[in-house]
């Protein structure tokens, strides 16, 4: 298990379980990209990075599982949110917000990807 709990592994294996997603480090942890657009990311402080849409982001920034993700300078990104680890500590809450993840990405017109 990883200092995160094994919140990386859980992460890969329900969002494997629904779609093909390609991982890569970064945020000082791992994101996961479906069909080239970032869905959901685990972050360096074990935080989950959830890409939800603007609308889903509203509903849920409840301000005590999950706020508006804001960058370094203060830079906002709308449609995603940072939802705190306890609030993933079950696999039914993960599979629950890999879902909107899911939803949300899989509606998007796929990005051509850069050789790595």
């Amino acid at each position: 298990m990883t200092a995160d709990g094994g919140l990386e592994e859980r992460i890969a294996r329900t969002l494997g379980s629904v779609v093909d997603a390609e991982s890569r480090r970064m945020f000082g942890g791992v994101a996961y990209l479906i069909e080239g657009n970032m869905a959901v990311a685990l972050m360096g402080d074990g935080d989950l990075l959830a890409r939800v849409g603007p609308e889903a982001a509203a509903r849920y920034a409840d301000g005590s599982t999950a706020d508006h993700m804001v960058m370094g300078g203060g830079r906002p990104m709308p449609g995603w949110l940072r939802v705190r680890a306890d609030a993933v500590a079950t696999d039914g809450a993960l599979r629950e917000w890999i879902g909107r993840c899911v939803a949300f990405t899989t509606a998007l017109p796929p990005r051509a990807t850069s050789a790595r």
